[in-house]
Formats: C-alpha cells, sequence, structure tokens
C-alpha cells in the first residue's frame, strides 16, 4: 500500500496538472495576444506615436510588478481558491471594459487595471500550478509550465486577427479565452495555506501548527510580501531575462541591419520548438540532481549566444544560434524558480513565487529601456558583447548564491 500511494504522490501528469498547464496557457496567450497587438491599436486607431504606444503595452507589466508585491500576501490571507477564483473573474470583468468607447487616455487606464489583476492572477495560478506538481519533480514540472508561456500562439493569433479583422476582435476572443480560463479554474484543486498535497502531510498533522502558519501569513511584515531565500535566484533570472529581452527587441534590426531579416521570423520558431525538445528532459535531470553540470552549461552557452550574434551574418548561423539559446536561456532562467522554491518550505510558497516574478518582470519592463539606450551608444554588436559579459557575471553569481545547497550534493 505503501509503495502504490508513493507511485500516486509522484504522478505528474493527473487531470489538475492538466488543467493547470491549460490554465496557464490560456493567460499566456492573452498576454502575449495583447503585447504584440496594443502597440498597433494605439498607432493605427489614436494616432500614437511609437513612445505613446510603448508607453500603453509597458504600463501592463509595470503594474503587474507592482501587485506581484503584495499578491502572495493577500492570497495567503482570504484563502488562495477565494483569490484564484476572484482573480480569475475580475480578469474577465477586466476585459469587458475594452469595449467601451475609448480614447488613448481611456486605453493607458485599462491597461494599468488589466496589468494589475494579471500580477493577481499570475501569482496566485502559478502557487496553485506549483503545489499540484510532486516535489521531487518540481523541475520537471515547471519546465511544463514554462513551455506554455514560451508558446507563440497569442502573438500569430493577434496579428492574424488584427490584419483580418477589426481591433475589437482581439478583445473579443481576449473575453472568450478567459471565460474558459474560468471554468477550467472552477475544476482545479487548489491547496491553501498548510494543506500539503503529499507526504508532508502526515508530517504537519498538528491543526496547532496549521494555525500558526495561517496566523503567521496575516501579519504585517516585510517577510509576507518578499522571500529573503528566493532573492538571489530571482535576481540571477531577472539579469538574465534583462538580457534576453535585449536579443527578443532588437533581433529584426539587426538582422536587416547585416541583410539576413528573412531569416528573423524563423529564429522564435524554432527556439519555441527546441524548447519542447530540451525543457523535459532538462527538468528531469534536475530534478535527480544534476543541477551543476546544466546549469554552469547552460550559463556559459547563454553568454556563446550573444558573442555569436555579434559575428552573425548568414541566416544559418542565426537558426543555431536560437537552437543553442533555447538550452542556454531556459536552463539559466526557468530553471531557477525550481531551484529557489526546493529551498522555500510549503508555507513560503506563495511569497517565494510572487518574488521571483516580480524580479524577473521588472527585467523585462527595464531590459528593451536599458538595452536601447545601451545600443544607441555602441550599436547592436556593443549591446550583444555587453550582454555577453554579464552571463561571466551571471556564471559567477550562480557559484555564489548555489554553492551552499547544490556543490555540496554533485
Amino acid at each position: 500500500m505503501q509503495n502504490k500511494n508513493t507511485h500516486n504522490l509522484e504522478r505528474l501528469w493527473t487531470l489538475d496538472f492538466l488543467f493547470s498547464w491549460i490554465i496557464k496557457l490560456t493567460n499566456c496567450v492573452v498576454f502575449l495576444m495583447l503585447l504584440a497587438t496594443v502597440p498597433l491599436i494605439c498607432m493605427d486607431e489614436f494616432g500614437s506615436s511609437a513612445a505613446e504606444a510603448g508607453l500603453a503595452s509597458g504600463i501592463f507589466v509595470i503594474s503587474g510588478t507592482v501587485v506581484r508585491v503584495f499578491a502572495g500576501y493577500v492570497s495567503d490571507t482570504i484563502g488562495r481558491r477565494k483569490s484564484f477564483l476572484a482573480s480569475a473573474i475580475l480578469l474577465i470583468a477586466v476585459t469587458c471594459l475594452y469595449f467601451i468607447p475609448m480614447n488613448f487616455a481611456t486605453l493607458v487606464a485599462i491597461r494599468i487595471l488589466h496589468g494589475a489583476v494579471f500580477g493577481w492572477f499570475s501569482t496566485i495560478s502559478s502557487v496553485v500550478g506549483t503545489e499540484i506538481v510532486p516535489r521531487r519533480r518540481l523541475a520537471e514540472g515547471t519546465g511544463y509550465y514554462s513551455l506554455a508561456a514560451s508558446l507563440t500562439v497569442g502573438q500569430f493569433l493577434g496579428i492574424v486577427l488584427y490584419q483580418n479583422f477589426s481591433f475589437i476582435s482581439i478583445f473579443i476572443a481576449s473575453l472568450i479565452i478567459y471565460i474558459i480560463q474560468f471554468i477550467f479554474c472552477l475544476f482545479v484543486k487548489v491547496y491553501e495555506l498548510g494543506e500539503l498535497p503529499d507526504e508532508e502531510n502526515e508530517q504537519n498533522k498538528n491543526t496547532s501548527n496549521i494555525k500558526d502558519i495561517n496566523s503567521s501569513s496575516k501579519k504585517l511584515k516585510l517577510s509576507n510580501f518578499f522571500d529573503k531565500t528566493t532573492m538571489p535566484y530571482a535576481l540571477f533570472a531577472a539579469v538574465a531575462t534583462l538580457c534576453y529581452s535585449g536579443l527578443t527587441n532588437f533581433l529584426e534590426p539587426y538582422t536587416a541591419q547585416v541583410g539576413i531579416q528573412q531569416f528573423a521570423s524563423w529564429f522564435f520558431f524554432i527556439y519555441t520548438i527546441a524548447l519542447f525538445i530540451v525543457r523535459p528532459p532538462m527538468g528531469r535531470a534536475i530534478d535527480r540532481g544534476k543541477v551543476n553540470p546544466i546549469m554552469y552549461s547552460a550559463i556559459i552557452i547563454f553568454g556563446a549566444c550573444f558573442v555569436a550574434l555579434n559575428f552573425c551574418n548568414n541566416g544559418i548561423l542565426l537558426l543555431l544560434i536560437s537552437l543553442l539559446l533555447a538550452y542556454g536561456f531556459s536552463a539559466a532562467n526557468a530553471n531557477m524558480l525550481p531551484l529557489a522554491l526546493k529551498q522555500v518550505p510549503r508555507s513560503r510558497l506563495s511569497m517565494a513565487t510572487a518574488t521571483f516574478f516580480m524580479f524577473v518582470d521588472f527585467g523585462m519592463g527595464i531590459g528593451p529601456t536599458v538595452l536601447g539606450y545601451v545600443s544607441a551608444f555602441v550599436g547592436f554588436n556593443g549591446m550583444f558583447l555587453i550582454c555577453a559579459g554579464i552571463s561571466v557575471f551571471l556564471l559567477l553569481g550562480y557559484f555564489l548564491i548555489a554553492r551552499k545547497h547544490y556543490h555540496s550534493k554533485n
């Protein structure tokens, strides 16, 4: 009986995990669909400048990042299931606001509200999804979640709708997807604070301990908004994301500059396909303790990709870089979340998740601006070399933050 229970506890692809994966996918599809089309709507429908269009897009990320600070605390205070369903309903409600008559200022205001609710829902849905994953398969499970977030379905759907129908069709599609998402939210298992989904329950049956956890989580103190154990991992991922954002935002103008623009559209397609090949076995290897070989090699490859970009003048090399980047950035970024979460107790999962994604969102948000100014002074080649140099500090950073937990085990 014990072996059977252990086997069940180790199952990853349960119905709850599948529903949680679909929720992650639908949430990211709407995010990416609007991210790709809102700037176009601003410029074409409202006559906004490129800077104003960028504001309408960027303010969403900023708003979501701010709300993430409080999302973990609020969710553990009012209850995770209540927070989960309430934020899912609010996503539907705020999407309805896009149908009112609006100008540029109104759209920006709606984007602020939408970003705030998105940040709340994204945080609590990540906690819900992570709790479903068996602790010993955390890297593999979160790897599948990161695949859902990496799919380019949203951008593709948004551009197709915008080019073939009115911009209202994008908001209609967003509303339909959010309604489907809410239906899945109703059926996925949500574990409350102190309620553990695996064998740890056997060690925490004392209800007074659970009450102590709940009581502590409701106190207004800094540790209930940030998790200090997660911060080094989150900072590492934020810096890696900052470098990666420079590539996503400036790849097209760079390829046009070197005469291989026709290959730019294939770069992220090849990257996405490679992720499906790389992520699952990488996650399983991380869960089995092969942390250092993967992380050190990934950081080196991540930096080498930027060096290669600096000398890239043909399409074949560009596509080869996209294949290598799928390994380098995926390991250097996505793996940091399970590595961090394995160091915190389940009672800190909400704060740890919120802390991690707050840092990553910040890196993604400021990356294009910072690297845009850098490229204006040193050009795209210089910018890529600087990103390669940053990878050296990432290598040192990983050694410093992970040696306590992983060097002695490998």
